[in-house]
Parts: structure tokens; C-alpha cells; sequence
């Protein structure tokens, strides 16, 4: 039976190609699951319809995607988590989280399975990172992965290191203010005995 592909299939071809198949695995495999369509008068015009319309679509996705690649190259791309002591991640930055940042900061749309991650990011830092757009287009990402809590304001870490210095230089200080301020009542002392 001559069947149009629907769709590119592993070992029998490509998208809105002809091809003879077997006529149970057209009935029975290929049609079923929307893969394949009978070749018939019709079905060849729609086809050839289908396939202008593809190939413009492909050419606009082509053009989009080498506009992607040139501003996705060496871009950074900060994520915000929340961080435990030593810099330990509560959780993980993976390729989902990877693959929505992409999407939504360039306007390109890239699911997690085009991100080559390894394994999970757990600790905060700077990662590279390989991103495929297409089969024969793989770009790198610097992915960096920072705490969403403000930093420590300077003077609150000074005054932590140094919490015994203060203090004593508060008590020297009294000693001087407390002599000074002792000489106006020893007059109002005096004053007052004379009345």
C-alpha cells in the first residue's frame, strides 16, 4: 500500500515523502497514529499543499534560529536560588529551569532535552553549559547560579567580627565625659551652700 508520511519516521523516511509499506502496518500502525496517510488523488494535492506551507515555515524557523544562535553564544545567564550555608543549594538548577530561563529571556523556544547538562547544578557558582538549537547547531551558555538573598550590608559584617571593640571604646569615653560634666554641679554645690 502507498502511504504519504505525516511525519519523519526511523527506517522508512522522511516527512511528505511516498513510500510502499505492508498492508497491515499501514492499517494497523501507521494510519492509526496520525504517522501515515493512503496515497490517493486527494491526499497527494493536500500533500503538496502541506509541503509549501512546511517549507516556508522551516525557512522563517531556520532564519529565527540563526538570529537565536548569534545571541545565545557566549551569553550568561544569571539564576536567583535560595542558598544554605557553605553555598549549598536548597535543591537543584537542572535543564528544565535552564530551558525556561532560554526561552523566556531570548524568545526562542527550547525544551529541557536540547540542554546537555550532565547532571543537576547544586552549589552556587558559574557552569558552562551546551545548549543544542538544532541537530548541527550547539551553542554555550555561562549559566550562573546566585543566591536570590540580598548580600550582607559591609557594616553589619564589620560589626560582627568586631563586637568587643566597641564596647570598650564606649567605657573610655565615659570616664572623660563623666569628669567634664562633674565640674558645673560641683558650682551648683557651691551655690547652694552659700544660700
Amino acid at each position: 500500500m502507498k502511504v504519504i508520511l505525516l511525519q519523519d519516521i526511523d527506517n522508512l523516511g522522511d516527512k511528505h515523502e511516498i513510500k510502499e509499506v505492508a498492508n497491515g502496518y499501514a492499517r494497523n500502525f501507521l494510519i492509526p497514529r496520525g504517522l501515515a496517510a493512503k496515497a490517493d488523488g486527494s491526499a497527494i494535492k493536500d500533500m503538496e499543499r502541506r509541503r509549501f506551507f512546511d517549507e516556508r515555515r522551516e525557512k522563517k524557523l531556520e532564519e529565527k534560529l540563526v538570529k537565536a544562535a548569534d545571541k545565545i553564544s557566549n551569553s550568561k545567564l544569571e539564576i536567583l536560588v535560595k542558598v544554605g550555608p557553605e553555598g549549598r543549594l536548597y535543591g537543584s538548577v537542572g535543564r528544565k529551569e535552564i530551558a525556561a530561563v532560554l526561552s523566556h529571556k531570548f524568545d526562542y523556544p527550547i525544551i529541557k532535552q536540547r540542554v546537555l547538562l550532565a547532571e543537576s547544578i547544586k552549589k552556587v557558582g558559574e557552569f558552562p553549559v551546551q545548549v543544542k538549537l538544532k541537530d548541527d547547531t550547539i551553542v554555550t551558555v555561562t549559566v550562573i547560579v546566585a543566591s536570590d538573598a540580598p548580600p550582607e550590608p559591609v557594616a553589619e559584617k564589620e560589626q560582627a567580627a568586631a563586637p568587643e571593640a566597641q564596647p570598650v571604646a564606649v567605657e573610655d569615653a565615659q570616664p572623660e565625659v563623666a569628669s567634664q560634666d562633674d565640674e558645673p554641679f560641683a558650682d551648683q554645690a557651691e551655690e547652694q551652700e552659700i544660700v
